[in-house]
């Protein structure tokens, strides 16, 4: 991953997405697993959160896109 040349900002947020699955059945969900880094305005990495996974299912307000920003 690298810092976008056009972007003027103190700090960036770069998220590496490892794995995205949807399954519909039985049961609506999404499987995320993802990665982050933030870079300083010169490119470095001042800090790295490990990878995550995320699941998220048709009761907590992902399905149908009528859910919020989670």
């Amino acid at each position: 991953m690298r810092p976008a040349p056009d972007v003027a900002a103190d700090y960036q947020l770069l998220l590496d997405i490892r794995s995205f699955q949807l399954v519909l059945s039985p049961e609506p969900r999404a499987d995320v697993a993802f990665a982050a880094k933030l870079l300083d305005g010169n490119g470095r990495i001042v800090c790295r959160a490990h990878p995550a996974r995320e699941r998220h299912g048709a009761g907590d307000g992902c399905a149908g896109g009528s859910g919020g920003s989670q």
